[in-house]
């Protein structure tokens, strides 16, 4: 048995369906008399800092509660656990590593998994030297080429959700970042998407 995809229970049963591993955690589900639990195990640290925003309190246990490092909740229908498990999935598939999916898990999981990657074509390398340049250009103190995909995101999510900024600020910063570089067609940088700015910054900065 693949031990990536064995989730024990809490008496050891290994009783939880995991759908899915990132570099960032893996979620799986349990099901119940009358009720399913979803539990979501980051890798680390630095992971649950990242995923913490997707599973908030009081609706999700956190990692150190009864000293499990974990975010649990419990739902009550098959709609609602699909819904959650969308969550989770979303939440893990943030990460830069690559995406294992039990080929165990239901057919319905599978295809929220191949959504959400079908969303992202960045690569492990890029996603790092974005998330680099988007540190730096925060003016987050220590930031640099050690630090880890998880830690930098962790680091740009904790200034982003201090400093509440928006979309709309992010891409006023961009273009005028884009320009200041002198990144070629930045003229026209107003213009280009939110995800376009990122990258073609990131590369600038690098």
């Amino acid at each position: 048995m693949n031990s990536k995809f064995y989730m024990a229970g809490t008496e050891g049963t290994g009783a939880y369906l995991v759908v899915l591993c990132t570099d960032l955690g893996r979620v799986g589900y349990r099901v119940l008399s009358t009720a399913y639990r979803v539990r979501v195990e980051p890798a680390d640290g630095d992971a649950a800092s990242v995923l913490a925003g997707a599973f908030l309190p009081p609706t999700w246990k956190q990692p150190g509660d009864n000293g499990q490092n974990r975010f649990s909740t419990m739902v009550y229908s098959g709609q609602r656990l699909e819904a959650v498990v969308k969550t989770a999935v979303a939440a893990l598939c943030t990460g830069f590593g690559p995406v294992e999916v039990n080929p165990d898990a239901p057919d319905w999981a599978k295809a929220m998994v191949e959504a959400c990657q079908g969303d992202s074509c960045e690569t492990e390398d890029e996603a790092h030297a974005r998330l680099l340049a988007e540190a730096k250009e925060l003016g987050i103190p220590g930031a640099n080429r050690r630090w880890s995909a998880a830690t930098l995101l962790a680091k740009v999510q904790a200034h982003g959700h201090a400093g509440a900024e928006t979309e709309g600020e992010e891409q006023a910063r961009l273009v005028a970042k884009a320009r200041e570089l002198k990144i070629p067609g930045a003229n026209l940088a107003s213009r280009w998407s939110l995800a376009t700015l990122r990258s073609k910054v990131s590369a600038g900065c690098d």
